[in-house]
């Protein structure tokens, strides 16, 4: 989940199980990569929780980081980092 206060500060924050993460991002961080941040930080949570169900969801309303993320010849160092992680969950 991305969240943001006016146009003062970026974080993001996701829900597993009943345990509540956030973080804030850096004041110089576009919404783009926020985004994507979010997407990353999702999966690598997931992932370090080690739980049992192996089907998850994550939500989100960022039409152009799906777009990348669907993008075989992408050279963006997020995207990529995410598409590592749904190959290898082990890389981080």
């Amino acid at each position: 989940m991305l969240f943001r206060s006016g146009c003062v500060w970026v974080g993001v924050a996701a829900v597993i199980q009943q345990t509540k993460l956030s973080e804030r991002l850096s004041d110089n961080v576009n919404i783009y990569t926020a985004e994507e941040l979010a997407i990353y930080k999702a999966l690598s949570d997931i992932i370090s929780a080690n739980l049992q169900n192996n089907s998850y969801i994550i939500f989100t309303d960022t039409m152009s980081t799906l777009s990348s993320l669907m993008n075989n010849n992408n050279d963006n160092v997020n995207v990529n980092k995410i598409l590592n992680l749904t190959i290898n969950p082990t890389i981080k």
